[in-house]
C-alpha cells in the first residue's frame, strides 16, 4: 500500500490482522511495516539480479521517521551502485543456530505475557534434540513435515500440530527480526486425514488430494 509517510502517521497508524507494508510516495523503496502485534520496522524493497529484496531499516521509535529516511537513501543509493545490503546483513548474520532462534522468540512471548510455558516444553522436547545447532536459515520446509511426521507415527497427532504451530511462530518471528529470510512452514497444513492415515501435506499437496477424491 503507497502512503505519505509523515511522523504523524508512523505514530498514530494501528495494526490490522495481518502485517502490513506502507510504501512511501516520496522515497520509491522506503517503507514502514506494522505488525499484528503493532511492532514498527522501516524497511527498504529493491530488486537485485532479478531478485526482490527486503531489508529492516530499523525499528520505530528507535529510529525516527526522518533518520530511517536518510538511512533507506543512503542503502538505496548503494545498490544503485551495484551492492547488495541485504545479502551482506544476512550474511553477517548466517552463524545464528536455531536454539538462539527459538531463545529469542520465547524471550518475546515472555515479555508480552504470552502462554510461554507450552512452547517452551515443545522446544525443550521436540526440537532442539533435532535442530539445536542447525543453523536456523538452513532448516527446511521437508524436514519441518518429516519432524511432524515423527511426533504422529508415535501416536501423537495433537502434539504434532502445536509443534508445528510452534515452529511456525518461531520461524515468524526470525523474519520479523531479520533472522531469516522467510517462514520454511509457509505452505504446510496441519494434520489432516486422508484415507485413514494421519499426515502433512503441503497446501498443493492437499488440494491435489481433495481433488482426486
Amino acid at each position: 500500500m503507497r502512503k505519505n509517510l509523515t511522523d504523524r502517521f508512523v505514530r498514530f497508524v494501528r495494526p490490522t490482522e495481518r502485517q502490513t507494508d506502507y510504501w512511501d510516495t516520496t522515497l520509491t523503496g522506503f517503507g514502514l511495516r506494522v505488525s499484528p502485534g503493532g511492532k514498527k520496522v522501516f524497511e527498504i524493497y529493491y530488486r537485485r539480479n532479478r531478485q526482490q529484496r527486503r531489508m529492516a531499516v530499523g525499528p520505530f521509535p528507535v529510529l525516527s521517521l526522518a533518520d530511517a529516511r536518510r538511512l533507506a537513501k543512503n542503502l538505496l543509493a548503494d545498490v544503485a551502485k551495484g551492492s547488495d545490503p541485504a545479502t551482506i546483513k544476512r550474511a553477517d548474520r548466517h552463524a545464528e543456530t536455531f536454539a538462539e532462534l527459538s531463545k529469542s522468540c520465547l524471550d518475546e512471548l515472555k515479555r508480552q505475557n504470552r502462554s510461554w510455558q507450552e512452547a517452551e516444553r515443545i522446544i525443550n522436547v521436540e526440537l532442539l534434540p533435532a535442530w539445536k545447532t542447525r543453523n536456523a536459515n538452513q532448516i527446511t520446509r521437508k524436514e519441518i513435515r518429516a519432524l511432524g511426521q515423527r511426533i504422529v507415527d508415535r501416536g501423537s497427532g495433537v502434539m504434532a500440530n502445536r509443534t508445528l504451530s510452534v515452529i511456525h511462530r518461531i520461524f515468524r518471528h526470525g523474519v520479523e527480526n531479520e533472522w531469516c529470510q522467510q517462514n520454511p512452514c509457509h505452505g504446510i497444513k496441519k494434520l489432516v486425514t486422508v484415507q485413514g492415515v494421519c499426515t502433512f501435506y503441503t497446501c498443493t499437496l492437499f488440494t491435489d488430494s481433495v481433488r482426486s477424491g
